[in-house]
């Protein structure tokens, strides 16, 4: 949530400002096939020159036969090595990068990512070399102790809460369409800053449901439902599931839980068991659960995943003796294994992770940048 709210602020200010800042970003995720040091550096490339065309120019020493694309595209040092060029290029000017959940990826990619970042910023020292502005927003990793932190934690609530501050400041922006919002907005923005507890995410979750309200009533009563902290959003989210629901419910939440990357709609749908019915299709009803799950589900590219580790978190945790909705949705990883173990789609979605191999269509350099530097 924090990352979006960057992009977004950041993409705002440059169409208001008409500004010709350059903005990078990169979501990872539990799938391995975007987690990579290797995915990550080819959708930076790709979306540099996608932004600026000519930049090509600067590497196409690195494109020069098939085989030499082949060897690039799976190297990360070599794919950092032509990041650094177009980082450098005089033309360039500022670049901002958002770097999303580097806690996601494999400890050998965000190590090296880590160093290499830290590396070029090392050797910027002039002020033509720091035109590369660089937020990496992750959980503690080996490697990025070297760079400035903000902890988003409760050791740091001065710092924290300052932020969320701003954060909530600019989210309720969104309500002052509803007349006398004014009214009540410094309670509104005390309350949430109380019950965060210092999450963005929280924060977020929230707003999202604020929006819908039309009246000041309707918000200050919603406010006065909302839990504290993430784990309370949840449980609320999953309260609000329909009793004769909750098992498929359950039983999609088991599977995006211990799943070693995100499943689509059509795998959900096999891996339940659900049955299409005469008029619905059964893509439509398993889109119709994850739907009712609320935001502690996200849908990208058909995939569906938990929306946070913390999600994943709070449906692992072994003491739900305070929380009697996580009785009914909490998940024993050992059990579950052990559940989806025999069914067909086990060995599918929940086995050892395939290797993903690089395919080369085409053999111009125009041609091979437009379709091996995506990162779909």
């Amino acid at each position: 949530m924090l990352s979006i709210f960057l992009t977004e602020e950041l993409e705002r200010r440059n169409q208001e400002n008409k500004s010709t800042e350059l903005l990078l970003f990169y979501f990872c995720t539990p799938d391995e096939k975007h987690s990579s040091a290797v995915a990550i550096l080819r959708g930076l490339i790709y979306q540099l020159i996608r932004q600026r065309p000519n930049l090509i120019n600067h590497i196409l020493s690195d494109f020069e036969s098939t085989e030499k694309i082949q060897e690039t595209l799976k190297s990360p040092n070599a794919l950092w090595m032509i990041l650094e060029k177009l980082l450098r290029a005089p033309e360039l000017g500022t670049v901002f990068c958002v770097l999303d959940g580097l806690d996601e990826c494999d400890e050998d990619s965000s190590s090296l990512l880590a160093e290499k970042f830290y590396e070029y910023f090392l050797k910027s020292s002039k002020p033509s070399g720091m035109q590369f502005k660089l937020a990496i927003v992750s959980r503690k990793i080996d490697g990025l102790d070297v760079f400035p932190q903000v902890k988003l934690d409760p050791d740091n609530n001065e710092y924290v809460n300052s932020d969320i501050q701003n954060f909530i400041a600019g989210s309720v922006k969104r309500l002052e369409r509803i007349r006398g919002f004014n009214d009540i907005r410094e309670s509104v923005e005390f309350t949430l800053l109380d019950r965060a507890q210092g999450t963005f995410l929280w924060v977020g979750f929230v707003m999202e449901e604020l929006s819908r309200k039309r009246t000041c009533t309707q918000i200050m009563e919603t406010l006065e439902g909302i839990p504290r902290g993430l784990h309370g959003i949840y449980s609320r989210m999953l309260a609000q599931i329909e009793a004769s629901r909750r098992s498929v419910v359950f039983d999609i939440l088991q599977w995006l839980a211990v799943a070693v990357r995100p499943l689509t709609l059509s795998e959900l749908g096999e891996a339940i068991h659900l049955p299409p019915t005469m008029k619905i299709s059964k893509d439509q009803a398993i889109l119709d659960y994850v739907t009712l799950c609320g935001h502690i589900l996200t849908i990208h590219d058909q995939q569906v995943s938990l929306v946070h580790q913390s999600a994943r978190d709070y449906l692992l945790q072994e003491d739900a003796n305070s929380d009697p909705i996580l009785k009914e949705f909490q998940i024993k990883a050992e059990h579950a294994h052990a559940t989806l173990a025999e069914t067909s789609g086990y060995r599918r979605f929940l086995g050892p992770a395939k290797i993903a191999f690089i395919t080369i269509r085409g053999n111009t350099l125009a041609r091979t940048c437009k379709s091996v530097l995506r990162y779909e």
